[in-house]
């Protein structure tokens, strides 16, 4: 951390940024790939990737603030996939398609050339949950008191990508990182559209999904029942021949409904 300011003064203008992140892997994930040994062609090996592009990117960080970097992607000629830090994309694909890994990725992929890391999209996460924070006010928080103010004279001033932290990028991250979080529990393959206006209409698909699946069934604990959440007690109208028993169960909701868009016909289940 504190040779930071030492490659914002001099790294950056040679293409060096603070971070500088690569796919995860330097060979092609396709087995489909691999190259026959002119040794012996019954072994196999994995074709490396080629065709590097590096592009500047803004860096959201909860240790170093807004930080400028280099995002590298790199190429598979056999199959045509461009493999990019977060997910790799088939030429002529619609979807993008993120990498399985062991834990939750460091640097989230949350627009265009921006990235969040996890710890500080885990912190908006606990900001809104805990403090009822909303979008706007992460941003400036971010921007007032976790960007690292000695640094900002040596952020370069013709960087391609903003250093100030907008409402879109708090919710990009927050709902970016959520969607990584529940696919890496369900230890599913996280797929988006690759080509979307906004990444708001990139997630809205999984959004809808993901609202289906949570309903009725869908919550961890939407049969749970214990004696601190739960009023059991005998029927006093039953018998001792067949005894009845009858709990209550309490429910937390939150009261204020102003503003809240509702249809006028009951229990429907169109979207709005």
């Amino acid at each position: 951390m504190k040779h930071v300011k030492l490659f914002l003064d001099y790294g950056v203008s040679q293409g060096i940024g603070v971070y500088s992140l690569y796919p995860p892997s330097h060979v092609c994930l396709d087995p489909k790939c691999a190259q026959e040994l002119f040794s012996d062609p019954d072994d196999l090996r994995d074709r490396e990737l080629g065709e590097t592009r590096s592009h500047p990117i803004t860096v959201f960080s909860l240790d170093l603030g807004a930080i400028p970097g280099y995002a590298t992607s790199r190429y598979c000629r056999n199959c045509h996939t461009r493999y990019y830090p977060s997910f790799y994309v088939r030429d002529n694909a619609t979807v993008r398609t993120f990498y399985v890994v062991d834990t939750i990725p460091e640097f989230i992929h949350t627009f265009k050339h921006f990235y969040t890391t996890a710890n500080l999209c885990e912190l908006f996460a606990n900001m809104m949950v805990t403090a009822w924070t909303s979008g706007t006010n992460c941003a400036r928080i971010y921007n007032t008191s976790i960007s690292k103010t000695y640094l900002q004279s040596s952020l370069p001033l013709d960087w391609q990508t903003t250093f100030q932290m907008d409402v879109d990028d708090v919710w990009n991250a927050f709902y970016t990182y959520s969607f990584c979080l529940d696919y890496y529990e369900w230890q599913a393959i996280l797929e988006l559209p690759h080509s979307a206006p906004s990444q708001t209409e990139r997630l809205r698909p999984l959004l809808h999904h993901r609202n289906s699946r949570m309903a009725g069934t869908g919550q961890e604990e939407w049969n749970h029942a214990c004696n601190l959440c739960c009023y059991i007690y005998l029927d006093p109208d039953s018998t001792d021949d067949d005894p009845r028993y009858l709990f209550i169960r309490s429910t937390v909701t939150d009261g204020i409904t102003m503003g809240h868009p509702c249809c006028n016909v009951l229990d429907c289940q169109e979207r709005l």
